[in-house]
């Protein structure tokens, strides 16, 4: 999240160049989009598991 958010104000032009800003914000989110898919696997996983045990 503080990637993307120093990506957004590079963006704005308001402490880097915008250029800059959206290379920041490409690396942000293409580790932030499978962190989310991956913990939301893990929990459909989890309660699985758990309706299986009851």
């Amino acid at each position: 999240m503080l990637v993307l958010a120093v990506a957004l104000g590079a963006v704005t032009g308001a402490y880097a160049h915008p250029l800059i800003g959206l290379g920041l914000a490409v690396v942000g989110v293409a580790g932030l989009v499978p962190l989310i898919l991956e913990v939301r696997r893990a929990g459909i996983d989890r309660k699985r598991d758990e309706d299986g045990r009851r």
